[in-house]
């Protein structure tokens, strides 16, 4: 795909039988250090009566710039 965006939506819409706005979907900065995910706000929701995770922020979309590329963790513009 051309960028991000494509991609999870080409990836969504893979999955048959699910609602796209209840998608589960994770993002991991570094698979060696699980200490702070990105998660969609329909994942959120199964997240928060858990015990052994911490919430830092509340539910919120993934972001992109204006070509379509997500936003860095910390929401700022590819340089």
């Amino acid at each position: 795909m051309n960028n991000d965006r494509d991609a999870i939506l080409l990836a969504i819409r893979t999955c048959t039988g699910i609602n796209p706005s209840q998608v589960k979907i994770a993002r991991i900065r570094n698979t060696l250090e699980l200490f702070e995910i990105q998660v969609s706000p329909a994942l959120y929701q199964d997240l928060q009566d858990r015990d052994d995770i911490d919430l830092l922020e509340p539910p919120r979309h993934l972001e992109f710039d204006q070509n379509g590329f997500l936003l860095p963790f910390g929401g700022t513009a590819h340089d």
